[in-house]
């Protein structure tokens, strides 16, 4: 299984997980990653392939790679606590 190609799901400055000031995320709870500081308005799929989960309050989706990797895209720190506000899904599950 190879690692899928990443396109940067929406324009912003790069950081390490380790900056993250949630630790769910900074100590990898929830697996490796990195954060981006938006400077877009949209994220977009950052590589080919399906949408597993999308949450209704559209905060959070797992996509799966075509190689079958599965990765999950949460948008903001405390974000379920915004119940869908500010967020329109274009895709589902």
């Amino acid at each position: 299984m190879s690692n899928p190609i990443f396109a940067m799901p929406i324009e912003g400055e790069l950081l390490s997980i380790e900056q993250v000031s949630d630790p769910v995320f900074s100590t990898r709870m929830m697996g490796d990653g990195f954060a981006i500081i938006p400077k877009g308005e949209y994220f977009v799929a950052p590589f080919s392939g399906t949408a597993e989960v999308v949450f209704p309050t559209g905060h959070a989706l797992v996509l799966k790679s075509e190689d079958g990797i599965s990765v999950l895209i949460h948008i903001g720190l405390n974000t379920i606590n915004l119940a869908g506000e500010g967020f329109d899904i274009l895709i589902k599950q």
